[in-house]
């Protein structure tokens, strides 16, 4: 094999000359990779291939790229038994622990192939990238050498960049099955890496610059179908392992691209454009075919145009070869806050099977509170999806009187915030439903930054706690560290149908008052009848405070919530969706909404309490210190200080069987506290004290 880095080029050929002329500041169509991990002895692989091939493999020509890697387990596989090696360097890139498993983007996805949708593939590919790679392949007969031009269209980030290059074969078929599930074909499958499986650094040319990178090898004609084998190329940050882009040789020469970013903030009553270019890069004219979706608030409105000129429904253009057309996406914003998105989509009447490409764009405009549907893989394979039950949040929201929120798929919250556009949203609810990562790093990062700023979250879904904890999940120490600081909460067990219902905790002032509901599996059951109902069991940590319970059991915690420095977290182990009876759901979401708002202070549903389980402190008001008292227990306690409006400002640990404690409240500044003793489980009491200077 032989590798070789090429000059910097510029304009060396027609398309790069006009990507260098019109494009410096566009972006890149972006091609979806998936990462197929798969076996031929793998029972679940044998069902959930065929559905991934009939729901993606079969209608996307042109939209993607598909790797399968064949692993040494469960059992025998030739096409593993071929480069062991390589395939078990990708397995552990990716921390693949059973098969099938299918990874999309490198980050964006990875879970069982039967849960990619076809929305999930629209919406990566409708965004774009600052890299454009592409592929040509070519033989003197006996070696094969392929061509990859990498073309900066815009910043590529850089750091831990590396670039992989490897050959598949696109169909291998067997007349019986060469393992022991039955599959006898055995699409897009991986022969060997051409550099390395960790690929090669690789240093990205400036913007509206290339670099060329060629690799020569000799196909194993022994065993390979050599008219089937082709090559593979992507960029990668090993840090994040996102794939910036990919390509192969068998792409199509017209692409719809952005020139724009791709999510911005509106203004009430005024436009939003959104610039792309439909690009060919072929010697002949191309025909194809535009039209625009959108989904807008009431009385917002959205239009496209193509060279300027005002454009509606479908719309045939000739795009001449070599060369390029302008094309324009707008929101009319509307008076009423809210989110829209649009896609634009463009098919080639040349070539029918090619899949339409998309551009897609969004705007925020006056949102403050938004519900965020968690869109990755389902817990079932039967096509349910979170955004299916986020009725049960927005009822609750309109309850408390919100007319400034707006719901929004997890993978456009990440969009909007990747673009800087979510400063107004201060109040995020998390329908985590039933989905797999239930909590991405990615999500926990964004949401650490947001709570930082004093921004507040409520999250629901079942399973969350289990997917971030259990060895078999797909949880990260990230994911671990923000359950723990931000949700204020530990994970003690994997529920079952046994937690059949909920109550909530009498002395919690703020959600004492909402009366009980049995908890219902909306979910369905397994083909052996086994139901999808796996509430979590959870318990505070010591700046949390338990709300509810699961069968009236103090020993089953079933929800917490916290506040600390700025920010508030309401965590409830279980799917909003369970919650039987739609008044209660209702109730959580509108009490949980006062609280964020401020509507319901501290003083209201902390102070309010002042029971014989603690004394009022003296001396009160408080100069530099005061003397707390309180029953005896036999177990240890906590004493907790917090302020109106709910923030945690001091939290110090109680032996047992103490009977009082002296605080230090210098580091407090002067002002109305409430302070509240904690007995792990529930809240003992509260009282209020003044501290002075």
């Amino acid at each position: 094999m032989r590798r070789v880095l090429l000059s910097i080029v510029l304009g060396a050929l027609l398309p790069l000359l006009l990507l260098s002329v019109q494009e410096t500041h566009a972006q890149a169509r972006k091609i979806v990779l998936f990462e197929h991990f798969t076996n031929a002895s793998c029972p679940p692989c044998a069902s959930q291939n065929p559905i991934f091939d009939q729901n993606i493999r079969s209608k996307n020509k042109g939209n993607y790229i598909h790797v399968a890697y064949h692993t040494v387990w469960p059992g025998r596989d030739p096409m593993n038994a071929y480069n062991k090696e390589d395939v078990a360097a990708r397995v552990s890139y990716y921390g693949v622990t059973g098969v099938p498993d299918m990874v999309m983007q490198g980050n964006q996805y990875q879970g069982g192939p039967s849960n990619v949708s076809q929305d999930m593939l629209d919406r990566t590919s409708a965004t774009s990238s600052p890299l454009r790679i592409r592929l040509r392949e070519s033989s003197n007969g006996a070696q094969r050498t392929v061509h990859a031009t990498f073309t900066s269209v815009g910043p590529v980030p850089s750091a831990n960049l590396r670039v992989r290059a490897l050959v598949i074969e696109s169909e291998i078929s067997y007349a019986s099955a060469p393992g022991t599930n039955g599959e006898k074909e055995f699409p897009n499958v991986f022969r060997r890496f051409l550099n390395t499986p960790g690929g090669e650094a690789f240093t990205p040319a400036a913007v509206g610059e290339s670099v060329e990178l060629t690799w020569t090898y000799d196909p194993d004609v022994a065993v390979w179908d050599t008219t089937r084998i082709h090559a593979v190329v992507f960029a990668q940050l090993d840090g994040s392992k996102e794939v910036l882009n990919a390509a192969v040789s068998l792409l199509p020469d017209v692409e719809l691209v952005a020139e724009d970013t791709q999510f911005k903030k509106g203004s009430a009553n005024q436009p939003s454009d959104f610039n792309g270019r439909i690009i060919n890069f072929g010697s002949a004219d191309a025909q194809v075919r535009l039209a625009l979706s959108a989904q807008t608030p009431g009385d917002w409105s959205a239009s496209y145009t193509i060279d300027g000129a005002p454009a509606s429904g479908e719309t045939d253009v000739t795009v001449p070869a070599g060369g390029s057309i302008p094309v324009m996406m707008t929101f009319n914003v509307g008076a009423d806050p809210g989110i829209a998105e649009g896609m634009l989509s463009m098919e080639s009447l040349d070539d029918p099977e090619l899949t339409a490409q998309h551009f897609g764009a969004g705007v925020i405009t006056g949102v403050t509170d938004l519900v965020v549907n968690n869109d990755n893989a389902w817990g079932a394979d039967d096509g349910t999806k979170a955004s299916d039950f986020q009725d049960a949040y927005l009822a609750g929201l309109v309850l408390a009187g919100s007319t400034t929120h707006a719901v929004v798929p997890l993978s456009t919250f990440m969009r909007a915030f990747d673009a800087g556009m979510l400063d107004e949203v201060r109040h995020v609810y998390y329908n985590a439903g039933w989905a797999f990562p239930a909590l991405t790093d990615v999500f926990a990062r964004a949401m650490m930054g947001k709570m930082g700023e004093g921004a507040n979250l409520f999250v629901a879904g079942q399973d969350l706690g289990w997917d971030v904890f259990d060895p078999n999940g797909h949880g990260t120490s990230v994911a671990r560290a923000f359950y723990r600081t931000y949700l204020f909460s530990n994970f003690t067990n994997d529920g079952g149908p046994t937690n059949a219902s909920i109550s909530f905790v009498p002395a919690e002032i703020l959600f004492g008052g909402v009366s009980p509901s049995t908890l219902t599996n909306v979910y369905g059951s397994n083909t052996q009848g086994t139901p999808y109902f796996y509430p979590d069991q959870i318990r505070p940590t010591p700046e949390g405070t338990t709300i509810a319970f699961y069968n009236n059991d103090p020993a089953l915690p079933a929800a917490v919530r916290g506040a600390k420095n700025d920010y508030k977290s309401v965590y409830l182990g279980f799917g909003l969706e369970l919650v039987s009876d739609p008044a209660v759901r209702a109730e959580i979401m509108k009490l949980t909404w006062q609280w964020f708002h401020g509507m319901i202070t501290s003083a209201e549903f902390d102070g309010a309490i002042a029971d014989l389980g603690i004394g009022q402190n003296y001396p009160n008001p408080v100069t530099a210190s005061t003397v707390i008292p309180f029953a005896a227990s036999p177990r240890e306690r906590s004493l907790r200080v917090y302020d109106l409006t709910g923030r945690l400002r001091h939290s110090e640990r109680i032996a047992p069987a103490a009977t009082q404690l002296r605080l230090n409240t210098s580091a407090l500044r002067p002002g109305t506290y409430i302070y509240r003793l904690f007995d792990g489980t529930s809240i003992v009491g509260s009282r209020v004290m003044q501290i002075l200077r």
